[in-house]
């Protein structure tokens, strides 16, 4: 933009400046020019100005114009001479003349070689005649031009190339026009050239210029080295319009000369097969023959004509002739086969052909990819409404031309644009697709080669789209996989929820386990709170949908996923259960895409810690209670043993009481002798060991803490309960007794008395047993 800008300055002041330059101003001219017509006017002479090239006076084109268009009688100012200007100028410029200056023009000739209708009257004999002539000269001694300057014929000049050994061959080759070699062109290199750097009407000065003196003054070092044509040559004349078949041909025949070839055939030939020209030019380019069908040529002599003569032909094309399709290719099928070679010759891809390829293309790349194979649910991918796979994020390169902004994995095709051979084939492949949906078959001219390019780049394109499946893309460009991240999480919620994760193999079963809130009702709150993200229907199944539509296989039809691919999820199980500490990083460029994974995982790492410690104090306060009544080496057998022993005994001498009778207190030993107290016991002592190491990590109690002994607990605590309830509700019945038998009228119960005391005397032992340090009194 700003290039443009200052070229667009530069052009408005550039007469200013030229002025200035030559200090020659508008008025200085004028009054020249005045001055100098006064006095030829009085001796009446007349005066006649002849300007060869009028666009050489720029900078004071215009001072002229007004001088020179002054008219001889002007009042109040003396008579000026008579005045005739001849000027010459292209006319370009003598269009861009105000319209006052061309009025006033009396008589102009407009040398330009029209055209018929679109023919032009210059033929290609006539530019071939024109180059000849001017490759002549090149080849000719400065002596032996100046010596045909001077001669009286100048009809007849000598031709260089009588002096050459390879002229017979050379003109054979190439061509000639009165023995004067067209080499290094040929009558369709001319055409071709020429077409390209002068699309309109025949301007010889861009014949010389952008052909003639461009090739010579470029290719002398490729020409002494054999490497004529080069690529820089044909970026010149722009864009090739070889076919993607025709230049896939040319790579598979001809792989040390890809690119010269491709250069020499679009521009030595009008054809658009691979074939060989005259073998003449083939020895004079270096390149090879190939096995591929010569195409032959007669070279006949072009003879200058003096007057408009219908075109011949220089090259007859003889008896070659390119094979035609066994099925005739219908016009519109044949415009969009076209479109796609200026497509790869660097042309705009038009949106309407996009469409078409891509509603072809898409369905068969999804359909090539073995989803069960690649272990990836497909349904989780592909289709519209955000999912990563989308049928419009299938584009197609085009130069110059900015991309948009797409969601998900992007497949632009050619996945390597600048690779030259690798568009070729895309092209082809395209060109195959659109042909295979005109046919409905493979069977076309050349569909088995279309097919095997199709076959071959079907599969890159899939494989492609299952390895940014897999590697979600980053805008920082590096690849991340969201399944270990996903899978630890899973992993510290199944452990939360107390399925048993001491192996490997449960704890990649509990991945997939439907989590009961039920049993956190006495957690603490903590833990609850952190539990509640983890079994919110929405997280639990977005985490879900991340790893199983990235390892699972669902065996054909099946609706449910039946295999999973177990090594994509041990790595970070192993690390996890280390210290069921979150190992996995989420880039902050990919939490966006993954909003319930980063929700999830930022409820793990502000709460996880704090509702370890939170449930330790709690459970180890419950377990501490249990100790104090029950010991620390809790021996269950013989607690309820001996409590059995104390009810019948209270039973028996009528002091028993509590909140349960005899029956219900023998459901309530039952119940405890059913709980496993000893394995809690075990695990607390765990607990407390790895909480009093320095070096240990909070993380390391989840597993211990996260196993359900509730019931245990509950168990034990209604054991406690009970049992100290019917202890001090019997004992205090027993006290009861005993004042009774103690008052004076209880003399005659004497002997009664002392049973009752020896029974509540065992009784007492027996209590005692049973609490511990707890007295009777």
């Amino acid at each position: 933009m700003y290039f443009v800008q200052s070229v667009t300055w530069l052009n408005d002041h550039l007469d200013e400046a030229i002025t200035q330059v030559l200090n020659f101003g508008r008025e200085d001219l004028q009054q020249l020019m005045r001055e100098v017509r006064e006095t030829l006017a009085e001796k009446n002479i007349e005066l006649v100005l002849l300007i060869e090239d009028f666009a050489k006076l720029q900078g004071i084109d215009r001072e002229v114009l007004e001088a020179v268009l002054a008219r001889p009688q002007q009042a109040g100012n003396k008579p000026l001479c008579a005045m005739r200007t001849a000027l010459a100028c292209t006319t370009g410029y003598f269009k861009n003349l105000i319209d006052t200056v061309q009025q006033r023009v009396t008589f102009s000739v407009n040398l330009n070689i029209d055209t018929v209708g679109k023919q032009s009257l210059i033929t290609q004999d006539d530019i071939q005649v024109f180059v000849a002539r001017y490759l002549n000269a090149v080849r000719l001694k400065e002596q032996d031009i100046e010596n045909w300057a001077n001669s009286q014929n100048r009809d007849e000049i000598e031709s260089a190339c009588n002096e050459c050994e390879h002229s017979q061959a050379c003109h054979t080759g190439f061509g000639h026009v009165q023995g004067m070699g067209l080499y290094p062109f040929n009558s369709k290199a001319l055409e071709q050239m020429f077409g390209r750097v002068n699309p309109d009407e025949f301007n010889p000065r861009i014949l010389i210029r952008d052909v003639l003196k461009y090739t010579l003054e470029n290719s002398i070092d490729d020409i002494e080295n054999g490497r004529f044509p080069s690529v820089t040559l044909g970026k010149h004349f722009g864009n090739m319009r070889l076919s993607a078949e025709v230049r896939l041909n040319i790579q598979a025949k001809d792989a040390q000369n890809i690119k010269r070839r491709e250069v020499f055939l679009d521009l030595w030939d009008d054809s658009n097969e691979l074939c060989n020209l005259s073998p003449e030019v083939h020895t004079a380019f270096n390149l090879p023959l190939l096995d591929v069908k010569t195409k032959p040529r007669q070279i006949q002599q072009v003879t200058p004509q003096t007057r408009k003569v219908t075109p011949s032909v220089v090259d007859p094309s003889g008896e070659y002739k390119i094979d035609t399709l066994v099925q005739e290719i219908p016009e519109t099928l044949t415009k969009k086969l076209e479109i796609l070679d200026s497509w790869n010759n660097q042309e705009i891809l038009p949106d309407a052909i996009a469409k078409d390829i891509r509603e072809l293309l898409f369905p068969a790349i999804i359909e090539k990819i073995e989803w069960d194979t690649e272990m990836l649910l497909k349904g989780s991918f592909v289709g519209s409404g955000g999912k990563l796979v989308q049928q419009r994020n299938l584009i197609f390169y085009n130069p110059k031309v900015k991309r948009g902004t797409y969601s998900g994995v992007v497949l632009s095709l050619p996945l390597n644009p600048d690779d030259e051979n690798e568009f070729t084939e895309t092209a082809y492949v395209f060109q195959g697709i659109l042909k295979y949906n005109q046919y409905k078959h493979w069977k076309f001219e050349n569909g088995d080669r279309y097919f095997r390019m199709y076959a071959k780049y079907l599969e890159r394109w899939s494989q492609y789209i299952v390895e940014k499946i897999r590697l979600y893309p980053r805008e920082s460009g590096e690849a991340w996989n969201p399944v270990p991240a996903a899978v630890e999480l899973l992993a510290i919620s199944a452990t939360m929820a107390g399925y048993p994760t001491n192996t490997l193999e449960n704890l990649i079963n509990s991945l997939f386990i439907d989590l009961d809130k039920s049993d956190d009702t006495t957690r603490a709150s903590s833990w609850k709170k952190l539990f509640d993200t983890f079994t919110l229907k929405r997280n639990r199944e977005a985490l879900l949908d991340i790893v199983k539509s990235r390892i699972a296989c669902t065996k054909g039809s099946n609706s449910t996923f039946q295999i999973i691919d177990a090594i994509q999820i041990i790595e970070p199980l192993e690390k996890v259960r280390k210290s069921w500490q979150p190992q996995e990083q989420i880039p902050e460029d990919v939490r966006d895409k993954f909003p319930e994974l980063q929700k999830v995982r930022q409820q793990v790492d502000e709460l996880l810690e704090n509702a370890i410690q939170e449930e330790y104090e709690r459970q180890f306060n419950i377990y501490q209670s249990l100790v104090s009544e029950l010991g620390e080496e809790i021996n269950k057998e013989k607690v309820i043993k001996t409590l059995e022993t104390a009810m019948i005994s209270a039973q028996s001498e009528g002091v028993f009481r509590g909140r349960k009778d005899f029956v219900g207190m023998k459901d309530i030993l039952n119940k405890f002798r059913r709980t496993a107290i000893t394995k809690y016991q075990d695990t607390m002592k765990r607990v407390q060991a790895e909480k009093d190491n320095p070096e240990s990590k909070v993380g390391k109690l989840l597993q211990d803490l996260s196993e359900d002994y509730q019931k245990i607990i509950t168990d034990s605590s209604e054991f406690l309960d009970n049992t100290n309830n019917f202890l001090d509700a019997s004992i205090l019945e027993a006290k009861s007794r005993i004042a009774e038998l103690e008052q004076p009228d209880g003399a005659t119960g004497e002997s009664s008395y002392e049973e009752i005391c020896e029974g509540l005397a065992n009784l007492r032992d027996l209590m005692n047993e049973i609490k511990g340090d707890t007295k009777c009194s």
